[in-house]
């Protein structure tokens, strides 16, 4: 074989080589930015792409470097055989052209993913009724619908309750119970129900009046999460009172 025609496939298969050498990294980096989007909250988005960044920037450098010192190590014109070089070149073209492939695939799901947090960002809830003129918050243990430091919550809100009730004359009082998203949702639904009548039942024991007792399970999350996932923010009973006005409240479940 020609000095010529050595030297144009060699080109040729070095060629390939640098572009696999700095796709390849981008295609790396690509898939597990994805899998940390699955597993994180999708407010992180901006700081995970800004790692994506980075990190690729690096692998392309180290990538460059390694194939700069490669290129210093072949000898133009060498000899070898046509046929193998031949074939290498192809194959390097082929997984070349998957890593594009791969690459455009990864690029057209993080335009979904920032497109969707975009949607999230701007979409505000619909409001459910009039503000609480009191609300509070009962917080309770991984699997628990009782305890002792739910009772000295509500112990110490009753007096708070009263008061108001004694300035602003009758109040609807309202209860409901929630749930983590750790555990079955029908599961998660009966124990929020639980939670609710327990403060409910300790509410009505100290004499006050409560309206209405709802729950909704895993549904109505204070931290949003993935399925699965403990969290105390979640597991609660919220305790509202409106007073001279009665809230529009959706149905929940029991």
């Amino acid at each position: 074989m020609s000095e010529k025609s050595s030297s144009g496939i060699g080109k040729s298969i070095l060629s390939a080589v640098i572009v696999a050498a700095i796709v390849l990294p981008l295609g790396y980096v690509g898939f597990d930015f994805m899998r940390k989007e699955m597993r994180e909250h999708h407010t992180e988005t901006r700081s995970v792409v800004m790692d994506l960044k980075s990190v690729a920037v690096e692998e392309i450098r180290s990538s460059t470097t390694k194939t700069a010192e490669a290129l210093q190590n072949v000898q133009p014109g060498g000899g070898g055989n046509s046929q193998a070089l031949a074939a290498e070149m192809t194959s390097l073209k082929q997984v070349t052209e998957q890593i594009l492939a791969e690459q455009k695939t990864i690029s057209e799901s993080l335009s979904k993913v920032l497109k969707m947090e975009t949607e999230i960002a701007k979409a505000k809830p619909a409001p459910e009724g009039p503000v609480a003129d009191f609300s509070e918050t009962v917080y309770f243990g991984i699997g628990k619908a009782s305890g002792a430091d739910v009772d000295k919550r509500i112990a110490a809100l009753v007096p708070k309750m009263k008061t108001m009730l004694a300035a602003s004359g009758p109040c609807q009082i309202d209860v409901t119970g929630f749930a983590d998203t750790l555990g079955g949702d029908l599961s998660n639904l009966k124990l929020s129900r639980a939670r609710a009548d327990y403060v409910a039942g300790k509410l009505r024991k100290a004499e006050l009046d409560v309206y209405s007792v709802e729950a909704w399970g895993e549904r109505r999350l204070k931290v949003h999460t993935y399925d699965g996932v403990k969290n105390e923010n979640n597991r609660r009973a919220d305790i509202e009172m409106h007073c001279g006005k009665k809230p529009k409240k959706a149905t929940a479940g029991t």
